[in-house]
């Protein structure tokens, strides 16, 4: 019963993290997974994984802290660069860096021991690293964050290796 709740609640997740275009249907699921589980199985999972969970769906990603941060700005007038100036094109893959180190930090079963703040930050800081901007964190960066370096430096490690 586990897994079937586990490939379900996937599909709850889906529903509170992304836009409704991109959520499969009920239909879709079915169909991918062949017929093994009825549609009303489907239906009746989602609602009870609801109510074990209160409906309590308040939870905050590492990629949603990421892009908040960053629509704050991650860069600052005491910025330095040792590879570019800092330009537009440096504010893109600074995104796409913090982006892919989020992504990195879902594919190892490590990084479960932080929280998706920490995540974030140490992507943050990645990223910061990726194109060369120095300090990697520095003052501003703790206030915006509220998150001091030490609390992000294993995390930080660990996507960094």
């Amino acid at each position: 019963m586990l897994v079937r709740h586990r490939k379900i609640s996937s599909k709850v997740l889906a529903k509170f993290a992304e836009t409704e275009i991109k959520v499969p249907s009920f239909k879709e699921v079915f169909e991918f997974c062949r017929g093994t589980y009825s549609l009303e199985l489907f239906r009746k999972s989602e609602l009870l994984i609801l109510e074990l969970l209160g409906w309590e769906l308040k939870t905050i990603t590492a990629i949603q802290f990421v892009h908040f941060y960053l629509s704050k700005g991650c860069t600052f007038s005491t910025d330095k660069c040792y590879i570019r100036e800092i330009d537009a094109k440096l504010l893109r893959y600074l995104r796409k860096y913090a982006e892919f180190f989020v992504d990195l930090s879902l594919q190892d079963y490590e990084f479960v021991e932080f929280n998706a703040h920490i995540v974030a930050c140490a992507s943050i800081a990645g990223a910061r690293k990726a194109v060369g901007l120095l300090p990697l964190w520095n003052e501003e960066l703790e206030e915006l964050t509220q998150t001091s370096w030490d609390e992000i430096d294993k995390c930080f490690r660990a996507l960094y290796k």
